[in-house]
């Protein structure tokens, strides 16, 4: 199984087509390497992801929500 862990594209540098060449990229090297699945989490706010991963073709798995509370120094 492969893992996508983070992709990030600088603000400056979206919309060139670098995010999803990373995911083309990665697809290839995971199938390569004899792995028959990707898991990839990404945050459910982050549609611009969402849209780039279900165009690469994967598939909503699993939802959670998960709650932060950060204080203050």
């Amino acid at each position: 199984m492969g893992i996508i862990g983070l992709i990030g594209v600088s603000a400056s540098s979206r919309r060139m087509g670098i995010g999803q060449s990373l995911i083309d990229q990665t697809v290839r090297w995971v199938h390569e390497h004899g792995a028959k699945q990707i898991i990839v989490v990404t945050q459910g706010r982050n549609i611009p992801a969402l849209r780039l991963y279900e165009q690469a073709g994967f598939l909503t798995q699993q939802l959670q929500l998960w709650y932060h509370k950060w204080f203050d120094q």
